[in-house]
Order: C-alpha cells, then structure tokens, then sequence
C-alpha cells in the first residue's frame, strides 16, 4: 500500500488519486459508513415472534419430536430435545416423568424374575435362588404364599398364551431343568422335562426353542413335546428369543433370534429361514424383540431395528439413530415390551457397572425417557399388569426381593388429564446446543425468557445456561439463572439483570431442572413448562463502505488524467480484492480490502481526458 503523506488524497490498488469534496459544497473528501449490516427485516401480514427489527428469537415449544439431538441444525429440530427426563408427549407441555414405585419386599433376597401375568393376575418367580412362584397383588402390595417351587429359575421372563380357550403362563427353566406350565384360578401347574430356554404360544400350541436351537411343540403343555426345526449352527451364544409376528403376507408365524440375526419359522417345510435383520447383542433375561402396528422390532447393540415383513424393508429406529445420549447414559438393549401406544424398551449399562441403563419409550415417532437412576445398571422383565388408569408397568431394576413399577394408562396418554396421576420428584431436560445455524457471525445472548403454570414453592423450575459446546464434569459449566416458583413468564436478562450487556457465544444450551419438592408418593403435580425462549443479536464482522471523488481534471503524480482514469479502470476490473486508503501508513494506518462496486464520472469529449469520478468502495 502506497503511503499517503498529503492531505485530500487516497489510495486504490496501490496507486495515488488527488480528491475533489463531496457534494454539497464544503462535504468531506471521503465519507465512511457501516456497511456490515443485515438488511432491514420485511414484515408482511401479522407480526411474529421473530419480526423485531434488530434482535432473533428462536423458542422451543413443543419436544414431541423426542430426545438424541445434541447440535440444533435446522427447523427440524424445534422438536427435540438432547437429552430429557420429561414427560414429552403433549404439545406445549414438559413434565415431570411418572413416579417409580418399589414394591413391597417379596423374599428379602434376590430381586423376582419370571413376571407374567394368568387371569389378570401378576405372578413373580422370587426365593434366594428365584424359584418361589407366588402371586402379586397390587391393591394391597402384598406377596402372597410360595405356590410352586421350580426345578430351576427361570431362563427368561414367563410367558403368557392361550391353546383353545384355556389361558396359560409358563417359564423356560434355566440350564436342561425343562420348563413348567399354570393354568386356572389356583393355578394348577404342571411340569415337563422337555429342554426350552424360550416359550411362545401359536397356532393353538405351546412351542418351545432350546439352547442347542431345537424347535418342539405340543398341543397338551407339560406333554407330548414334538420335535420341529433345527436352528442353523451358531457360531456362539444361546438363541436370544422365540416370539410371533407377520409373514410377508401379514400372517402370524413364528420368529427366533440367534447368530446376532433374526429367523423366520416355514411350517410347511420346518426349518428356519434367516433373514437380513441383525440383532446383535447380549442377555437371556427377557426377548430382545416384539410385534407391534404390524412391523417387527428387534434390539441390535443400542439400536431398534424395524423390520417390515409385508413391506420388505429394514431401518434403523434409534435412539442412536441421531446423536444417541449422553455417555453416562450409554446402554444396549435388552427388552422389548410392545404396549397399546409405544414400545418400551429395557437396557443394561455398557460396562455393566457405571453407566446409568434408562428405560426408554418409543411411540412410532419420537424416543422419551420413562426412568433412570444413578444406581440401576439394568431395566429388564417387562410387563403391564391392570386395566384402565390402573394399568402399571412393572420392570426388574430394584435392589432385594422388590419389583418396580410406573403407572401406565393405555387409553389417556396426557398425564394432567389423569385423576390422580403421580409424578417423580425431579427430572431434567437440556436443549440440544443451539448455534443459529450461523457459526460465521458474532451471536449476543440478551435475554432468556421461560413460560410456566403450575409452579409454586413446592413445584419449581430451576434453569441453568451453558455456552460453547463445554458443559464440565457432572455439568459443571452451568451458569444458574435461577429457579421458578410463579405462573407466567420469567425473563432472564444476559449476562444478570444489573448488567444487561449480552454475552457472545458460539452455541448455548438450556438445563431445566423440574421439582415436586412434596416428597414421597403424594406428588399429584407437576410444574408445566410450555416454552423456552432465546433473544439474540447477530452481528456481522465488522466492515466499511466509503465513497470519495476522483479528481481527473489536470495532472497528478507525474500521471496525466488519461493515465490517472486507465489506473481507475483497472481497479474497477481486477478480480482480486482492492486496497483502499486515506490515512498516511506511518500515521494511522487504515488499510481496506474490497471492491469498487460503484463508479460515476464526468468527462469531457474528444482528445481531452479532463473530469472526475464518483467511485463507492465496499470493504469484504
């Protein structure tokens, strides 16, 4: 850049040009204005939360769409959430989960297996080496007396089905101990010797799989076990599950998973036809797979895999299927329960010890956590027991001889239409880290504003900010705003409300922290969070626009004005960025790099070069 050590000159691509002052008389050489600006917002119609002209507004209102995103990339994701204990299902509601109860202590020993329900009756399989069978009754929380004791515990969950008009439940007994049937109001059971590690009951008979993968069957349980088809050899563990789904042309056959790959049962020609559906994992204690609104789901490590018989085609449902959890959270599968409304899903900790196993929900679209807690590394043996708004979901995950359950109602699914409904004493939900989708441009958070009912002293919003993708150990790196305890709308002022200046970031996310601070089993509501809100500013780097006129009336620099106009002309033409300056370099230096993207001139006619040119330079 050529230095400028005169007054009313200026630089462009290196060369000096004499000025002549901007109209009107007396204006200055150079005039200077802000060009880094975003154009002013064109409001057609009625306004909406985003018309204010200088500041953007991004509100979550609605978290239907589920957990597993982590970075907020689009319209898309106004639905989600990252990670969340709350209830999510209804439209501008986020609540507290239902409430986890224990039940009473069945054996003062190990925790009950086998759950399955006979009449509408909940049994468990309980006793120190689990082979108690003794009724549950819920009304009251009370373990009646041992009714059967087992050859052995059960291999998996029981199993409950129908041959004719008779209802059964049964368990396949672990190790080659057989596997024992009940039947009727005492109930009356019977024993076989017969080896099955999985039970199922179809086309009117009781069918069971070993582990060396034999399929038998018999019309008469605890009898007459004839042989089927054979599993092809595996290549290492046990078969993981015997269960009944659609055909391609929705008929209800007979499924097994073994080999980490799902298996069709042909009748006609008994044997098992693999198919192309992995069903990689772990663990015996309940079936990894179920039949629901006409599709087949199966737990593959953290996935569920839907597969489609009457369509042909496989997907990955998640909840890995976007950003998966968070790592304390890491998990596989293995339970599947298909309900009248979603699929529950029970998991073990990855590294069997440390994380934390949730139990998740799946409704067709969106992934929700029911329960999680620091302590349980395994939620498994699912089962709905009840009619109505007493329905319960019971589910193995609690220390000592105790079973755990969560009110379930299978016909009205928003919790604050439900008499009575109780929930959990806190659960959190974090936003998924929001950045405008503009990484390029400076962002100032001003305000935070969050609309709430049913808050009071007892029922409270806690609301935590952590800015640029650093949340810290144990979340560490939230800022606390401040906890709610009033109806309506509380704003937060960024960074506090003494000093309102804003605060940079490159993406924030938002911790809410819901609390029934009642305690114990009287938690009849719930604070309802109906929307988050951000306000903040985008500020492009900052750049300069600055227009000046061309004196070509005489000689200048050694240059007539015909050669003075040339070096203008080249400036305009170059395709590289142009220096401009008006300030001398040994001075203040003021050095810009942009275009020309404006220039106006006055000329005379013929041989003479004489005039002037307006030019306006845009810094880029």
């Amino acid at each position: 850049m050529a230095a400028i050590v005169e007054a009313g000159q200026v630089s462009i691509n290196g060369k000096p040009y004499p000025l002549l002052p901007l109209a009107p008389p007396g204006g200055k050489l150079v005039e200077s204005s802000l060009g880094s600006i975003y154009p002013q917002k064109q409001i057609t119609g009625d306004y909406t939360q985003d018309s204010q002209p200088y500041a953007s507004v991004h509100t979550w209102r609605e978290w239907t769409d589920g957990i597993g995103r982590d970075r907020w990339g689009g319209p898309e994701d106004d639905k989600r959430s990252w990670y969340s204990e709350c209830w999510l299902r209804n439209k501008n509601h986020l609540l507290l989960p239902p409430l986890v109860t224990a039940t009473a202590d069945a054996t003062g020993a190990a925790i009950p297996g086998g759950m399955v329900n006979l009449n509408g009756n909940l049994y468990a399989v309980t006793g120190a080496g689990i082979t108690l069978v003794k009724l549950y009754t819920p009304g009251t929380d009370t373990w009646g007396a041992s009714l059967k004791t087992l050859a052995a515990s059960p291999y998996a969950i029981g199993v409950n089905g129908y041959i004719g008009a008779t209802e059964y439940m049964g368990w396949a007994l672990a190790g080659t101990n057989g596997y024992t049937v009940a039947t009727g109001a005492g109930p009356t059971f019977t024993d076989s010797a017969k080896a099955a590690n999985w039970l199922a009951f179809w086309d009117d008979k009781l069918w069971g799989l070993s582990a060396v993968g034999q399929l038998w069957y018999t019309l008469t349980p605890g009898s007459g076990e004839v042989n089927d088809a054979l599993l092809p050899a595996r290549t290492s563990g046990l078969p993981l599950g015997l269960f009944v789904g659609p055909d391609a042309s929705g008929e209800p056959i007979l499924y097994a998973i073994s080999n980490n790959r799902l298996f069709a049962h042909d009748f006609a020609n008994q044997r098992f036809l693999r198919l192309d559906v992995e069903a990689a994992g772990v663990g015996n204690s309940s079936p990894r797979a179920a039949t629901w609104t006409g599709n087949i789901y199966v737990g593959s490590g953290s996935s569920i895999i839907e597969y489609s018989p009457t369509k042909g085609t496989i997907r990955n449902i998640g909840p890995d299927v976007l950003d998966g959890v968070p790592a304390t959270n890491n998990y596989i599968v293995n339970s599947i329960l298909a309900t009248q409304y979603a699929l529950i899903v029970g998991t073990s900790s990855l590294d069997g010890s440390v994380d934390m196993a949730p139990l998740l929900s799946w409704d067709g679209q969106a992934w929700q956590v029911l329960f999680v807690e620091t302590s349980i590394v395994t939620q498994d043996l699912l089962v709905l027991n009840g009619t109505g708004v007493s329905t319960r979901l019971y589910f193995r995950g609690a220390a000592n001889g105790k079973m755990r359950s969560i009110q379930f109602a299978p016909d009205v699914q928003n919790p604050k239409q439900i008499s009575g409904y109780t929930y959990a004493a806190s659960a959190i939900h974090k936003t998924p880290w929001f950045n405008a989708k503009q990484e390029e441009v400076t962002k100032t958070l001003t305000e935070i504003r969050v609309d709430v009912q049913d808050t009071t002293a007892n029922e409270t919003v806690k609301v935590d900010i952590a800015y640029d993708y650093a949340e810290g150990a144990a979340d560490a790196s939230y800022t606390n705003l401040g906890t709610i305890t009033a109806n309506g709308t509380t704003s937060y002022l960024i960074p506090n409300s003494t000093t309102p200046s804003g605060t940079d970031f490159r993406a924030v996310r938002i911790k809410l922290t819901l609390k029934n601070l009642v305690g114990g089993g009287a938690n009849t509501s719930s604070p309802d969070v109906t929307s988050v809100t951000l306000v903040y500013r985008k500020k492009l780097p900052v750049k300069w626009t600055h227009r000046c006129r061309i004196d070509l009336r005489k000689e200048f620099g050694g240059k007539t004005p015909k050669e003075l106009r040339a070096d203008l002309q080249t400036a305009v033409r170059v395709t590289t960025k142009v220096e401009f300056t008006f300030r001398d370099a040994s001075g203040t230096a003021r050095d810009f790099y942009g275009d020309i993207v404006q220039a106006t001139g006055l000329e005379n006619t013929g041989l003479d070069e004489t005039g002037e040119s307006e030019i306006t330079f845009v810094e880029i």
